[in-house]
Formats: structure tokens, sequence, C-alpha cells
């Protein structure tokens, strides 16, 4: 299992063209949020103080999840790139278990996702420094981004990891990766504010997992800036930015979101443990 998670992760890190690929969908939500959408934001909230930081906060909350999604989709993928070249029915062959095997890539991709959603965060920090926009977080927020962090990964990892059992080959791999990249985004609310979308829109969002992890970064990122407004004002933005999800007027907790990543990563690993007999027995009937 950990030579399986040291060599994918390995050979996502030597491989520039993919982790470029993987950064894909992460290089264009934050393109396109300097080109063309954080003017149009600033622009409605000139009369609250700080409203740049502010915005630039939710960029980063919808970023980082954003980047967590594709980067573990892109390592996990080595999974299907293993499959194709039939190296992962010479895994089989020896004494590593399924569960053990499919562990392997879990944990790389995982791992993968973390390092890359540090160096995202790291590079956003120090760009909006550089352009004279420092974004002045605590320590204590510094602190509290980390084991979200972690639990973007988690479910991230095991979404995707469930979406890889059911791919055979690298054709349909890169198809929908180049879907995902596109798509994660608008599922996790980075190109308009939640309140600005209709309801049908609202609800693709809210009854998308990952959606939540933005809620939750957005929150601990943006929260110290709201709380020095006033509340009324702090309320609205919290909904109408998507740091909590109005549910019938019942805006929901950290603890939520947190059970909601827990359970859907508790659901896609289950499913993978039901189907890991199935999905190398696959790929073994594939070969012959």
């Amino acid at each position: 299992m950990k030579a399986i998670a040291k060599r994918s992760i390995y050979l996502y890190l030597i491989n520039p063209i993919n982790m470029f690929f993987s950064l894909l969908g992460s290089l264009i939500v934050f393109f396109l949020y300097l080109l063309f959408i954080k003017q149009n934001i600033v622009s409605q909230f000139q009369d609250i103080t700080s409203s740049t930081a502010l915005i630039n906060l939710w960029m980063l909350g919808a970023l980082l999840t954003v980047t967590s999604l594709t980067t573990s989709f892109s390592a996990i993928g080595q999974f299907i790139q293993d499959k194709s070249s039939n190296k992962l029915i010479d895994f089989t062959m020896t004494d590593i278990s399924a569960i053990n095997l499919l562990n392997g890539y879990f944990i790389s991709s995982f791992i993968v996702s973390l390092i890359m959603q540090s160096i995202v965060f790291l590079f956003v920090i120090i760009f909006f420094l550089i352009i004279g926009e420092p974004l002045n977080l605590t320590i204590n927020q510094y602190l509290s981004l980390f084991p979200i962090m972690l639990i973007t990964s988690l479910t991230s990892t095991s979404f995707n990891l469930m979406i890889c059992a059911f791919i055979k080959n690298e054709a349909t791999l890169r198809t929908i990766a180049s879907i995902m990249g596109a798509l994660s985004g608008f599922l996790t609310g980075a190109y308009i504010p939640i309140g600005a979308l209709s309801d049908s829109a609202k609800n693709i969002i809210r009854l998308f997992p990952l959606s939540y992890s933005s809620s939750m970064f957005r929150y601990t990122l943006m929260s110290p800036l709201l709380n020095s407004l006033p509340k009324k004002q702090s309320l609205f933005l919290e909904k109408f930015l998507g740091l909590n999800f109005d549910w019938k007027a019942s805006l929901n907790s950290i603890q939520l979101n947190i059970t909601v990543l827990f359970l859907f990563s508790f659901i896609c690993l289950s499913m993978i443990f039901l189907m890991r007999k199935y999905i190398l027995t696959t790929t073994l009937s594939e070969r012959n």
C-alpha cells in the first residue's frame, strides 16, 4: 500500500504537464476572477469597508475547493493509467489485497490534494500581497484552515475514487477531467455569489457536497471582516456570498457542513469497499 502511494505521488510530481492540467480548473477560476468577476462584485459593495479584501477571500474559499477536486482527480487518474497499461493486473499478482491496493491510490490522491491546496493558498496570499491587497489573516485563521483542507481532501478523493471505479480507459478519464475542470467552478460557487442565482441553480450548488467545503473555507476566511459590520448587513452577506446556505430560512452551521462532507465520504468509500473485488475482476476480464 505504501509503495503504491509513494509511486503515484512521485509520478504526479515529476510530470509538470499533468500538474498544470490538474490545476486548470483553479487557473480558470483565478483568472476569470481577476479579469471579470472581481470588479463586478466589488462594485456592488462599495459602501462596505474592506470590500475588496472581503471578495478576494470569497474567491479564495472556492478556489481551494476547486483545487482539491481537480488535483485529487488527476492524481487518482494514475489508477486508470495503471489499469489501461495492465500494471494493475501485475499488482494483483502480488500478495497485496484489493482493499490495500485501492488504499494506496486513495492515500496518494489525498496527499496530492492537500499539497496542492497548500501551494495554491500560499500563491494567492503572496499574489495579493504583491499587488497591494494583503489578506491579513490571523494565526487562528491559518490554524483553522488546515482541518478544513483535510476534510476537503478526504471528500474530494472519496468522490473521485468512486468515479474512477467506473472509468475503463484514459480517453474517458481525459474527457471527465475536462468536464470536471469546466464545471467545478460553478458547482463550488466560484463565479457568481449564490444569492444572485436562480432557485434552481442554488439547489444544484447546495446538492453538490463539496460546495459545503467552499462554505466552510469562506466562513473561516471572511468571518472576522463580516463581524465588524452591522449585524443585519453581516447576515445578509453570509447568505448572499454563500458562507451559509439558506435552507428553508434556516442558516446551516459548521457542524452541518462537516456532517454532509463526512457522510458523503462515507457513502463513497462504502461503495468502493463493496465494489473492490468487482473493480479488479472487471480489469482482469478486460485483459483476457
